[in-house]
Parts: C-alpha cells; structure tokens; sequence
C-alpha cells in the first residue's frame, strides 16, 4: 500500500502537455497498492476524482512521488465507518454487563450463599466485632 506525496497526473499519450485530462489527477494523500510489471514500479489507485477506467489500471509512478505505508494502513473512515465501530463497541459492552450479571445471580452463586449462610466456617471469612451482642 502506498499513498501518494503530492498531487500527481497519470499522463496517456493523448495529453497534451502540462495539462491533466479530467480523472486521470491523483490527489496528495490518496491511497493506491502497488504492482511491479515488466520490473517496473506501478500503482493501481483509488480516489473520489478517479475515472473507474483508471481505479481498474496500474500507472508507472516515480518511487519519489509515493510513501510506503504500513500493510494495516487504510484510507481515512468515513462517518459510516465510525459509526459501525461505535455500534460494535456498545454491543460489546452490553454483551460483558450482560455476562457479568448473569454469572452474579446464577444458580452456582445463589447456592453458594445459601450453603454459607448456615455455616461456622463463614465467620472465619467474616469476623464478628467483640462489641457485639451474641
């Protein structure tokens, strides 16, 4: 994966000169995976003023014009992006609380207190004060 350094023109041989042909303009910071053909360093890129002709085809690009980014690395998220990952959060909370409470009041604890309540061995665990009236 690689993202492009400045603003960058896929030049065919029908441009004229210093001019860029309507979606055929790379724009700094947009995203595109690279493809070595012919031992030649080319990028298949991907962004919002892309024609789809040029988003399904490799361009050679100069090494200068391009940084290499972590394989992780994607384009920015969009506001639907945050939203899945706030939705998959809170029902991954829901989801602990849920567990939580329900291994507090399962049927293992509610016997367990039950088989302490009547037992010595519980005020070992939970001294009484010498003050109180037994």
């Amino acid at each position: 994966r690689v993202k492009a350094l400045d603003d960058i023109c896929l030049k065919f041989q029908n441009n004229p000169p210093g001019k860029c042909e309507q979606g055929f303009s790379v724009q700094k910071s947009d995203y595109g995976e690279v493809e070595i053909l012919d031992g030649k360093l080319q990028v298949k890129f991907a962004g919002k003023g892309l024609s789809e002709k040029v988003q399904m085809s490799s361009f050679p690009v100069q090494a200068a014009k391009v940084q290499i980014m972590p394989y992780g690395w994607k384009a920015k998220k969009g506001f639907h992006g945050h939203v899945k990952d706030l939705v998959a959060g809170v029902s991954h909370i829901k989801d602990k609380a849920k567990e939580f409470f329900e291994a507090m009041f399962s049927t293992r604890q509610t016997n367990l207190a039950d088989l302490m309540s009547g037992s010595v061995s519980k005020w070992a665990v939970c001294p009484i004060k010498d003050s109180a009236d037994l």
